[in-house]
């Protein structure tokens, strides 16, 4: 597996070993999320089939996944994703795509990316420490602040949560103002499923499966 360089992932690392310690524990309660709803295949976004061609391993194409598609949601669970989430957004800086002259590169982030980069960097970086692929999906959605975008979302038995570069913030799916347009499926990275419900007000944008900001 593709890993992020080697400074942030041991900050990850002793990160998580200091929430292990009941000094580093927080007070801070997760909120109460739910599962986001799927409605039929839908063709993957093009940038992501582009690098399972090229990198399979890196977006579980050829990985035996675990029999486990959520993680069990507690406090020290959510203060380890939230650390996790805001270190890869300060860590990762922005580059837009056009900057390789195409409109949708998807790869794993090491110090440089776009949305997608940024969630294929956190898939990665929280498979490394245990996270089961299963419970970690790729999901496309439309935002009016940033257009096409992607983000990556845990399921947890308390719903599904997002980690998206724009927001150190992680938010239940459900209250992120996003047109929500394909997700993952949690039994086969390589299919992916048009989302049911949409919210944000938005459930009249009509958009493709693709990412950009």
């Amino acid at each position: 597996m593709l890993l992020f360089f080697k400074a942030w992932r041991a900050e990850l690392l002793a990160a998580i070993a200091c929430l292990s310690a009941t000094a580093c524990a927080t007070t801070e309660a997760p909120p109460l999320s739910t599962s986001i709803v799927a409605a039929g295949p839908v063709a993957a976004p093009s940038g992501f089939l582009d690098l399972c061609l090229e990198q399979p391993e890196a977006c579980g194409a050829e990985t035996a996944l675990p029999i486990r598609p959520q993680v069990e949601m507690n406090d020290e669970l959510w203060a380890q994703v939230n650390r996790m989430n805001r270190d890869a957004n300060r860590a990762i800086r922005y580059v837009s795509d056009a900057n390789f002259g195409r409109p949708d590169v998807w790869r794993i982030a090491t110090n440089a990316g776009d949305c997608e980069d940024y969630a294929l960097a956190k898939r990665a970086a929280m498979m490394d420490v245990g996270f089961p692929a299963t419970a970690l999906r790729l999901a496309t959605v439309y935002s009016r602040r940033t257009g096409h975008h992607a983000v990556l979302v845990l399921t947890t038995t308390d719903g599904d949560y997002v980690l998206d570069n724009t927001r150190d913030v992680i938010l239940p799916w459900e209250q992120t103002q996003f047109a929500w347009v394909s997700v993952q499926s949690s039994g086969d990275p390589m299919q992916w499923l048009r989302v049911a419900s949409r919210t944000g007000g938005m459930a009249d944008v009509t958009v493709e499966a693709t990412a950009g900001g």
